[in-house]
């Protein structure tokens, strides 16, 4: 199988995720890894050489569940962009806000969610207000407020009040992310 099928297979897997149970998810969760070890697998043979070939790869490991996971899905995004893909900058964003959340930081992109146990309702991660929002747009195409509108609509539903998620993360240092933050 190769990087693309492996990409390919990782989307087709996701439709409707924001509707998945419990078990879905938890099966999901075991074929994203089985996926992972494939990429590393093709990583180590040096099987990963252009810029499509790093999108696939990132893409495998923005779905990963450790914070190095998501870090190497950013490094790989960021191989991808220096390789001449622009459009790899989105991963860079989803990437490096999913590594910020899981270390307990704010995001800076906006671009994760999280569902609330209690309610089933998604809501936004906390975004580092202080980040400038042309670099968001520079990245995603999206501003805050499109992203509020994303969660509103995952919702649309159910009866969701909040956009924000409760939990309170800290502000990543500036210079914590060198090129970005």
């Amino acid at each position: 199988m190769d990087l693309q099928e492996i990409a390919d297979e990782d989307q087709k897997e996701r439709v409707g995720f924001f509707q998945f149970d419990q078990e879905k998810l938890l099966d999901l969760r075991d074929s994203d890894a089985d996926r992972r070890r494939k990429v590393l697998e093709l990583f180590r043979s040096g099987c990963i050489n252009t810029a499509a070939d790093y999108k696939n790869a990132a893409l495998v490991f923005q779905h990963g569940e450790t914070e190095d996971d998501y870090f190497r899905s950013f490094e790989w995004s960021k191989k991808g962009v220096a390789l001449g893909d622009n459009s790899q900058k989105s991963m860079i964003a989803m990437s490096l806000d999913r590594y910020l959340v899981k270390s307990g930081k704010k995001q800076l992109f906006g671009t994760q969610a999280a569902r609330e146990e209690k309610s089933g309702c998604w809501c936004l991660e906390q975004i580092e207000e202080t980040f400038p929002e042309t670099v968001r747009m520079e990245y995603t195409g999206k501003k805050i407020a499109d992203q509020i509108q994303w969660v509103r609509g995952i919702n649309s539903v159910k009866s969701c009040h909040t956009h924000q998620c409760e939990r309170t993360l800290t502000t990543p240092p500036k210079g914590f992310i060198p090129g970005v933050w």
